[in-house]
């Protein structure tokens, strides 16, 4: 199943009561005795204590076995969707530390989900020479070797003869077998994209290879390269090669973040009816359907509410402004923007809790929106 597969279940899911929960899952052994205390402290936060439903209590227990059993995993984090109501059981494994946080309410909760997988994109790394091809998918569900390429071998380019003619014979042909060797490569590298669904590429290796090699990409692989780090592909483990591809992706999307503000700054000096920023506009905008592209910030939470009925979000108001409908509390309104954007055709963006977001949130509109909405 694919990232933005599981993403769209989750979003179409509904039950009564739907508990999510995520947690970090340190390495350090003696670290991992404090999971379980966490989720505790979490769970009562949640509201799920003795005097909470029988129902829920169940599906808490659920999580709590499930935690119980992933000790000495080597992940990071884990998010669980569970309501035994709706037969839901979902658990995702998250390649970066997330704030644990356990939220209850009528459809799995996304957003650290969402921004985690925005972050930690699915890639293909690859390690290469003049003769080795490596690739590595990773993503997070981890990484496997996907490929391993070697090409015939060939002398060394200074091989002597006689007046230097072999020398000269030499030289061409292992330039020849070494431009063989990457095409084959980008091939290799191709196939892995359209089978394993990657976003990205990264290049390793010697300077001189990686140089080498960035030659021979063509267009579309080179919008998809992220960059490149230095290794020895000989003796670099998955391991190394999984952290420096994970910098390289890293670097790639604070470039990504500071180019994508830099657009905002610049739609707002041109065209100020289209960008609106602020909970209030931004929630006005997200009403009418206007949004198009919604930034906001990875761990900013406020509480709200939503009209079931015309899904009209707003921040306490008891009833809606619009069918009259009794509104339900919602823990995190943020959420709730992020999905009904989604819903719409929109795009969002979670950045970095420090990037300078300018008067956050803010979002580009397909259309302005009058004042208040």
């Amino acid at each position: 199943m694919t990232d933005r597969t599981l993403v769209d279940r989750l979003l179409r899911t509904r039950g009564s009561a739907v508990i999510s929960a995520y947690l970090g899952l340190p390495n350090d052994p003696t670290e991992q005795r404090g999971v379980p205390i966490r989720l505790e402290e979490q769970l009562y936060q949640a509201g799920i204590d003795p005097r909470a439903a029988p129902a829920l209590r169940r599906d808490a227990d659920t999580i709590r076995d499930a935690v119980a059993g992933l000790y000495d995993t080597l992940r990071n984090g884990v998010a669980l969707f569970v309501s035994g109501e709706i037969g839901l059981f979902e658990q995702v494994w998250l390649p970066r530390i997330v704030p644990d946080r356990v939220i209850v309410g009528q459809r799995p909760y996304v957003r650290p989900l969402l921004a985690t997988q925005q972050r930690c994109p699915r890639y293909c790394a690859v390690v290469t020479d003049h003769q080795h091809s490596t690739l590595l998918i990773a993503s997070a569900d981890g990484l496997w070797e996907s490929d391993h390429l070697v090409s015939p071998g060939v002398r060394k380019p200074n091989f002597a003869g006689w007046y230097g003619l072999a020398e000269y014979t030499v030289r061409n042909r292992a330039e020849g077998l070494v431009r063989r060797h990457h095409r084959h490569t980008v091939e290799a590298v191709e196939n892995a994209l359209r089978r394993n669904g990657c976003e990205l590429v990264v290049v390793g290796g010697s300077r001189h290879s990686v140089a080498e090699f960035r030659t021979v990409l063509p267009r579309h692989l080179r919008e998809r390269l992220a960059g490149s780090f230095t290794t020895n592909p000989r003796v670099a483990t998955p391991a190394e090669v999984r952290r420096d591809a994970d910098e390289v992706v890293d670097r790639w999307n604070r470039e990504r973040q500071r180019r994508l503000l830099d657009d905002i700054r610049a739609h707002a000096g041109t065209d100020a009816a289209r960008v609106v920023s602020g909970l209030t506009g931004c929630l006005s905008a997200v009403n009418e359907r206007a949004v198009d592209l919604l930034v906001v910030r990875t761990h900013d939470t406020a509480p709200g509410v939503v009209c079931d009925n015309c899904d009209l979000l707003a921040f306490e108001e008891r009833t809606c402004a619009i069918c009259g409908t009794e509104n339900r509390p919602v823990p995190d309104v943020y959420e709730e923007m992020v999905v009904a954007v989604l819903d719409s055709g929109g795009t969002v963006e979670q950045v970095d809790s420090d990037a300078p977001v300018p008067g956050h949130p803010v979002a580009r509109l397909r259309f302005p929106v009058p004042a208040g909405g």
